[in-house]
């Protein structure tokens, strides 16, 4: 936890009571593990009828949050930026320091014996930190698009679930993206480019979809009218549209666990994981030796 202040402020009342419903909302997230980003708190802020789902709310909610943070009231590790995010060299302090970084690193490959190989792609970066917690559970490679994914990137999946296909998986790809008339295209954008490497996996829309907005009701937000796909949209959904991040990180992260395990024998699932604890005790005392 660090709650640092490095200047002090007078905030009025509402924008006190604002701050202290931030930070109860962060810090509720952080217990159960999830650190929000400055929009996915917003939308928290927003499905709970605090404050209203426009521009001029979320530029105030975030000015008031950096000052609580500033001011020493809000933790700054309760918030994350997945957008700037710093690239460190490798390096140990120590021999012992690296034996152990080695010894927690050590996964046997989980999927092996499987009959699914499985990724999960999603369109915003930010939401990454939240889906991370399930696919490093279950060991499943996470993509994050940042909207239409590159060439590069759809090429080098290709190659994986080539791979795989040749080894006798059935392959996957599950996606996460706003409701919008972008997001709306991107689960064909992949599936078609796949196909042009010769690859074709199934590509499945888990979120967002229309279903779990009517379930969640998630804050709504105009359809962007400068999206060239913006009247095939409104044609069949109107003229709102939604955003991932709206949509509660527990939902999000149960919704993805939930399908990740149609996929899963779960019993030669956990036949690795004891192996893999085995093995791990083995070296254990290797390491011991030096």
């Amino acid at each position: 936890m660090a709650k640092i202040a490095y200047c002090s402020k007078s905030l009025h009342k509402a924008s006190r009571d604002l701050l202290d419903q931030m930070i109860g909302i962060a810090e509720d997230y952080d217990e159960k593990g999830y650190r929000l980003t400055v929009r996915q708190l917003y939308y928290q802020l927003v499905s709970r009828n605090i404050i209203p789902n426009n521009l001029s709310s979320y530029q105030r909610a975030s000015k008031i949050l950096l000052a609580g943070r500033m001011m020493g009231e809000v933790d700054w590790d309760v918030i994350m930026d997945r957008a700037r995010t710093p690239i460190m060299p490798g390096e140990f302090r120590s021999m012992s320091n690296f034996v152990k970084a080695a010894l927690n690193s050590y996964r046997k490959y989980r999927w092996d014996g499987q009959d699914h190989y499985v990724e999960v792609m999603v369109e915003k970066e930010a939401l990454a930190g939240i889906l991370e917690r399930v696919t490093r559970e279950y060991h499943v490679l996470l993509l994050a698009n940042k909207g239409y994914s590159s060439a590069s990137a759809i090429h080098d999946v290709a190659g994986r679930m080539e791979y795989e296909e040749e080894n006798g998986k059935t392959c996957h790809v599950i996606y996460l993206g706003d409701h919008d008339p972008s997001g709306m295209d991107m689960v064909r954008d992949i599936d078609s480019r796949l196909n042009t490497f010769g690859c074709s996996p199934s590509v499945e829309r888990l979120a967002l979809t229309m279903d779990q907005i009517e379930q969640y009701n998630p804050p709504p937000n105009p359809a962007k009218s400068t999206d060239p796909r913006s009247r095939k949209y409104s044609e069949e959904f109107g003229g709102q549209s939604w955003e991932l991040d709206a949509l509660n990180p527990e939902i999000l992260s149960d919704l993805l666990e939930s399908r990740i395990q149609e996929y899963l024998d779960v019993g030669m699932y956990n036949d690795v994981i004891e192996q893999e604890d085995a093995e791990k005790g083995r070296l254990e005392k290797v390491a011991g030796r030096i």
